[in-house]
C-alpha cells in the first residue's frame, strides 16, 4: 500500500498513513489546525495541533491511556517472539544491556519513561534509541501508536500531512475537510449501533419490544427501546423533549421517534414544527389501521344516555394509542366484542376530540399473556393470535430510514 502521509510528535514520526486510513485520521483533526504545508509538488494538506488537543480528542474517541498500553502489551509480545526465532536482529543497543533484556521489563509506563528519557539522553539509551522505541509501535492503528507517543511527549506539537499522490482527492479541499471528515466516520460508526426507538409511553416501549422478540427475534440487537425509567414523564408532549435533547446532544445513532397515532399527538407535534432535525432523526406515528376505521366508539355521558352513546367511528388519528394494535384477540371483552374507545376532551389545537379504548388495564394484560404464551411456544406466534397491529409498526421502525418509504 501507499504512503499517503505522516504523523509527527515534535521531531518524531510516529505513523505512516496508508491508503484508506486519511478519512479516519482526519476525523480526529480540527479544521483550524489547518496549515500551508511544503510545497514539493504533490497537492498536500497539512495539520497541526497542540500534543494535549489531540491526546483529549483521542481520549474522547476511546483510545485512551488503558486502551494504548494494552496494545502495546500485545506488540512487546509479538516481538519478544521474534527475537526469538531471529536472535542475530538483537543488536546491543547499548554494551549492557539487549533488545531482548529491554523488552523483558517493558510495559507501557516503562516505555513511556524510556522514550521521553531517551528524547532528553538523560537515560541509559542515547537519543537514536527512540526510534527503537517507536519502531514497537509500527504494527499499532496510528491511533494507538499516537496517544501512546503523547503519553511520552505530551508538550510537543502533532504535525500531520497528507499527500493524494496525484490522485486529485485534494483539488478542490474544503476548508472544513476534518469537520466533514468527522460527520463520515460518524455515519459510518452508527451503522451497526442500534436503531434507538423513542416512544410516548413506558408500556409502549415494553409492547413493541416484546413484539420484536417474537415476530423479529434476529433484529433484537439492532433496534433498541429507550429504557423509559430514564424519562420520568410519560406523554406525547415529554417525548417532544426527548426528541429535542437527543437532536441537539448531537447522538449519532439512528432515532425512530413514534407518537401515538391520536389527537393529543397530533396536537403535541406541533412543537416540533420549526425545530430542525438530524437526517439520523425520524418522527412518525403509529400507521392507521384497517380495524380502526370502523371501531365502537362510546359518547360523553348526557342525562339521556347516562352511560354515553355507542356508535362505531373511524379512530385513526384520534384514539389509536398502543393498545389498538395489541391484536383483535386482546381488544375483546368477556362477551366477545370490542372494548369501545372513550372519547374524553375535545382539543382546540387540532379541533379533534381525544378518544382513549375502555378497559385498558385488561388489555395490556391481555397481551402480556399473550406474549407468554408465544414464548412458551418456543417464541413463536400461535396461529390464532392477531399481530397484524403490532407488525405495522415494527416494520415501520424497520424501514424508517430507508429512502424508499
Amino acid at each position: 500500500m501507499s504512503t499517503y502521509g505522516l504523523i509527527k510528535v515534535g521531531p518524531y514520526t510516529v505513523a505512516r498513513i496508508e491508503e484508506g486510513e486519511k478519512a479516519h485520521l482526519l476525523a480526529i483533526l480540527r479544521d483550524d489546525a489547518m496549515i500551508e504545508p511544503d510545497d514539493d509538488g504533490l497537492a498536500e494538506i497539512a495539520f497541526r495541533m497542540p500534543g494535549h488537543q489531540v491526546a483529549d480528542r483521542l481520549d474522547v474517541i476511546g483510545v485512551d491511556q488503558a486502551t494504548v498500553f494494552d496494545a502495546l502489551r500485545d506488540s512487546i509480545t509479538f516481538e519478544k517472539g521474534w527475537n526469538a526465532e531471529n536472535p542475530r536482529h538483537m543488536q546491543l543497543v547499548d554494551p549492557r544491556r539487549t533488545k531482548r533484556h529491554l523488552l523483558d521489563r517493558l510495559d507501557g509506563p516503562t516505555w513511556v519513561e524510556m522514550a521521553r528519557a531517551a528524547a532528553t539522553a538523560s537515560g541509559p539509551l542515547d537519543q537514536t534509541d527512540v526510534e527503537w522505541l517507536l519502531g514497537l509501535l509500527s504494527s499499532l492503528d496510528y491511533r494507538l501508536a499516537l496517544r501512546l507517543s503523547l503519553l511520552a511527549f505530551p508538550d510537543e506539537q502533532v504535525t500531520v500531512t497528507l499527500s493524494d499522490r496525484g490522485e486529485g482527492w485534494l483539488e478542490e479541499r474544503s476548508e472544513t475537510i476534518a469537520s466533514d471528515s468527522l460527520l463520515v466516520m460518524q455515519s459510518l460508526g452508527a451503522t451497526y449501533s442500534p436503531t434507538v426507538v423513542l416512544t410516548e409511553g413506558r408500556t409502549d416501549a415494553e409492547f413493541l419490544s416484546a413484539g420484536m422478540s417474537i415476530l423479529y427475534p434476529h433484529l433484537t440487537d439492532l433496534v433498541r427501546f429507550l429504557e423509559f425509567e430514564s424519562r420520568p414523564e410519560a406523554s406525547a408532549s415529554a417525548l417532544v423533549k426527548s426528541i429535542k435533547s437527543f437532536a441537539a446532544a448531537g447522538i449519532t445513532n439512528r432515532i425512530v421517534a413514534l407518537f401515538d397515532n391520536d389527537s393529543a399527538a397530533a396536537d403535541a407535534r406541533r412543537g416540533l414544527d420549526k425545530v430542525p432535525l438530524p437526517q439520523n432523526i425520524t418522527v412518525g406515528r403509529y400507521p392507521d389501521l384497517h380495524l380502526a376505521r370502523h371501531y365502537p366508539t362510546l359518547g360523553p355521558p348526557s342525562s339521556d344516555a347516562p352511560d354515553g352513546v355507542l356508535a362505531t367511528a373511524d379512530v385513526n388519528g384520534l384514539a389509536c394509542s398502543i393498545e389498538l394494535y395489541l391484536g383483535h384477540d386482546v381488544l375483546n371483552d368477556a362477551d366477545g366484542t370490542l372494548r369501545p374507545v372513550q372519547w374524553t376532551s375535545f382539543l382546540a389545537g387540532v379541533r379533534r376530540y381525544q378518544g382513549e379504548v375502555t378497559g385498558k388495564a385488561a388489555v395490556q394484560q391481555a397481551y402480556r399473556d399473550k406474549v407468554a404464551a408465544a414464548r412458551r411456544n418456543g417464541g413463536r406466534p400461535f396461529p390464532y393470535q392477531d399481530w397484524s397491529g403490532l407488525d405495522l409498526i415494527l416494520r415501520q421502525i424497520i424501514h424508517a430510514h430507508n429512502e424508499t418509504t
